[in-house]
């Protein structure tokens, strides 16, 4: 049975390469991995970003860095 469409929200590599026959197939549905954002997922995003940025500025650790390694180089 063929396959009549497909919708993909992530992937093995991000982003995804300039060459991956997706991006020319027809009938796929891509998003850039936020198929399940909501308003509410939105309002927390920018509420933890904030919160990170004021702690940044005060010189406060960092609830949530990903790359501490790269942060202790801009102190």
């Amino acid at each position: 049975m063929p396959l009549f469409g497909a919708a993909f929200d992530v992937f093995p590599r991000e982003p995804i390469p300039a060459s991956s026959r997706l991006l020319t197939t027809p009938n796929i549905v891509m998003t850039p991995h936020l198929a399940g954002a909501s308003k509410q997922t939105a309002f927390n995003a920018a509420s933890i970003v904030a919160s990170e940025v004021e702690r940044f500025l005060q010189g406060q650790p960092l609830a949530h860095c990903a790359n501490p390694d790269v942060l202790a180089r801009l102190h």
